[in-house]
């Protein structure tokens, strides 16, 4: 024992020891981190083209098919948007919409179906994206690309950041419980807790910057947006 315990504390073995295992826990505990970030933009950003490619083809089927919107009806579409007037009933109808859409998406993901509607939710909004663009393209050429950027822009810079964030926090509900899993038997394992759920994922700084994305993406939507996008239909539309 003696022996063990000079060769163990000479020359600062025991100290270095302990920092070379904490920092290889600290750098796997990063790696690990940056990893399941990194498949979760993969799988987003696969399903997002993939939604975007069936949204252009479903428009294109439609179109073939004569199930499409009449132009007119689009014509009409876009003149009531040109006349839409810049009030406080738009801005809480806006960010009412995104409050509710965040609500069921957060209320969701505390259930086991949190990664299949994560996966729902991108492949609609790819969907949606594509149809307007092919749409939009094919009815106004190269000014359907500026119509397109009037539907999503200014707001885009609040919604994206806000819907990545709530889909990271998704994600690592999802992870964790697979870790849970992972680690106890089955015969031992009992389900989280919703009330667990929301200390470990929903705390109060996580809800209050979800809140202020929202309002800020509404408020943006409702003036500054609603402004652009009307200026690009006075210009298309003469």
């Amino acid at each position: 024992m003696g022996f063990l315990t000079h060769t163990i504390f000479q020359a600062g073995t025991f100290p270095e020891a302990c920092t070379g295992v904490w920092m290889r826990e600290a750098l796997m505990k990063k790696y690990g981190k940056i990893r399941m970030e990194k498949e979760l933009v993969i799988r987003i950003s696969v399903l997002f083209l993939f939604g975007f490619a069936i949204g252009g083809i479903l428009f294109r089927g439609m179109d073939l098919w004569e199930l499409d919107t009449p132009a007119e009806e689009k014509e009409a579409y876009l003149k009531a948007l040109l006349t839409q007037e810049l009030s406080l009933d738009l801005f809480f109808y806006v960010t009412w919409e995104k409050l509710k859409g965040i609500l069921v998406f957060l209320c969701i993901m505390m259930t086991w179906l949190n990664l299949p509607y994560l996966y729902l939710t991108v492949l609609r909004q790819g969907l949606l994206l594509g149809y307007l663009f092919i749409c939009f393209v094919c009815s106004y050429h190269a000014k359907g690309l500026l119509l397109v950027l009037g539907y999503y822009f200014p707001q885009a810079l609040f919604d994206i950041p806000l819907w990545l964030y709530c889909f990271s926090i998704a994600w690592k509900l999802h992870k964790s419980d697979d870790s849970i899993s992972e680690l106890v038997n089955d015969a031992q394992t009992r389900p989280i807790s919703l009330h667990n759920k929301i200390r470990l994922h929903l705390d109060g700084k996580r809800v209050m910057l979800i809140m202020v994305l929202c309002i800020a993406a509404g408020t943006v939507e409702a003036t500054i947006g609603t402004l652009f996008l009307q200026k690009i239909l006075k210009w298309i539309l003469g």
